[in-house]
């Protein structure tokens, strides 16, 4: 095979054999945007100023420490409930900064 061919060749196998990381990759960060959209609903529903963190992590299907990361993604906060030591969280928007 000549030497342009096989370049081209390998070039072409290398690109398809990193295909399968782009797609979890875009995949990682789709699901990741579909998880704060969630989170960001329960937080603006005028149901509810503040959410559980328990709640908002069942929500999502992470766990506490995960969704604490996204929340601070989202400007959110954390306040404890009064009288319980129950992890609240609110966005700063409708919250304040506390």
């Amino acid at each position: 095979m000549p030497v342009g061919v096989a370049d081209t060749v390998k070039a072409i196998f290398e690109a398809i054999t990193r295909v399968p990381d782009s797609i979890e990759a875009y995949s990682k960060v789709r699901v990741r945007r579909v998880r704060k959209r969630r989170l960001r609903r329960a937080l603006e529903s005028e149901e509810y100023r503040w959410r559980s963190l328990s709640t908002l992590a069942r929500l999502i299907g992470r766990t506490e420490e995960e969704t604490r990361e996204l929340l601070l993604e989202l400007d959110a906060r954390p306040s404890l409930k009064p009288g319980s030591n129950e992890e609240l969280w609110g966005l700063v928007s409708r919250v304040g900064e506390g």
